[in-house]
């Protein structure tokens, strides 16, 4: 961990993907003390056993980047000046400024052509891996690169729909088709809640010492 104290960095919030500004107070080996956020001079409410992300930028030009790691808030800290502790979760890992986090899942999905007619039924998938930007599945039928399809995702028991357009197409063993697909005119609120099942699910991972 190269975090040390009076670090700027930032919080983002697995739940509702708020990101908040904070300033390192102290760091242990697997542990970091920061500043509780606040607004307007009101510090902002967070839950024990929040998850987030610490995000931050590192200026030694040997490692220059962005970094974040997964963290768990353990304890909020009293005092002139309130911090809340965090338990490092994960590895530090160097992100790109628009890099969405990616995850490994086994996840039911349905697709069908967008130029299909609407009596075209949706045909079975199975999702590998999603982010919010979109999805690698297994398909048994043959689709093309730039195809658009729509798909039916299934997520806690909740189905989102989404459309997309598939990017790249890799044929494994056994005459196994996998396909990338990128979402195209996703409503946003869609993909935060993406993103949040994302985070959820690599925390889970983290926990399991998977990743």
């Amino acid at each position: 961990m190269r975090l040390k104290p009076n670090q700027m960095v930032e919080l983002v919030v697995f739940d509702t993907q708020q990101v908040y500004q904070s300033r390192v107070e102290d760091v242990s080996e697997n542990e970091v003390l920061v500043a509780a956020p606040s607004h307007q001079g009101v510090i902002i409410p967070m839950r024990v056993n929040s998850a987030v992300h610490i995000v931050y930028h590192e200026d030694n030009p040997k490692y220059e980047g962005r970094y974040r790691a997964l963290a768990t808030l353990i304890r909020r800290v009293k005092g002139n000046l309130p911090c809340l502790l965090f338990r490092i979760e994960g590895p530090w890992e160097r992100i790109q400024n628009r890099d969405y986090v990616r995850v490994d899942v086994l996840l039911d999905g349905a697709l069908k052509l967008i130029n299909d007619n609407d009596d075209i039924q949706f045909q079975d998938c199975t999702i590998k891996n999603i982010s919010g930007g979109g999805l690698l599945f297994i398909f048994d039928d043959s689709l093309n690169e730039n195809d658009l399809i729509k798909m039916k995702v299934l997520i806690e028991d909740k189905t989102i729909l989404v459309k997309g357009r598939i990017v790249r197409k890799i044929n494994e063993e056994n005459s196994v088709w996998y396909y990338g697909m990128v979402f195209v005119d996703i409503d946003e609120k869609v993909r935060q809640e993406l993103i949040r099942f994302v985070y959820k699910r690599q925390l889970e991972l983290h926990r399991k010492g998977l990743r």
